[in-house]
């Protein structure tokens, strides 16, 4: 993977896959035909006050234009729309389940920061490739708020 910094501050996601796609980012921008940074919500901050980029518009230039497929792996999950003990499956070790899937696949890390703010980073199995042109880190599950993991698997053509 080579590193690739995020032209603004709402194009974290659409760069992180774009490192981790081999691609310019610039091209991904071009083929989904705007660049995020309409003002969709004007009474946020910057940069949530933008459009940004939806996670199902890169699902689908991974799809058609590179044949990747993207699958998501939650660090944690449950049944119901509670978070309490009668919803939890405890019988499942989270961590090792979702650091199999790191260990496996190449993909996009998604966060939440200490800030509150999300943010994305490119993963190669070993390392990330941070977006905000902050170079190659070591990483754990630890390391920071994951929210999710989106694996990127070579569909191919039938």
């Amino acid at each position: 993977m080579e590193l690739q910094t995020q032209p603004n501050n709402w194009s974290c996601m659409v760069t992180a896959f774009a490192i981790a796609l081999g691609v310019p980012v610039d091209y991904i921008i071009k083929i989904l035909g705007h660049d995020g940074s309409e003002i969709i919500f004007p009474d946020l901050p910057e940069p949530e006050c933008r459009r940004g980029f939806h996670i199902q518009e890169i699902i689908d230039f991974a799809r058609i234009h590179r044949e990747q497929a993207i699958v998501e792996i939650q660090p944690q999950y449950c049944f119901g729309n509670r978070y309490d003990e009668k919803t939890w499956t405890p019988d499942i070790d989270f961590v090792k389940r979702f650091e199999n899937a790191m260990r496996d696949y190449r993909g996009v890390i998604g966060l939440r920061l200490v800030s509150g703010r999300q943010h994305a980073l490119a993963w190669d199995r070993k390392l990330t490739y941070d977006p905000r042109g902050n170079g190659h880190t070591d990483f754990t599950i630890d390391s920071e708020g994951v929210i999710v993991f989106w694996i990127l698997e070579s569909i191919g053509t039938y």
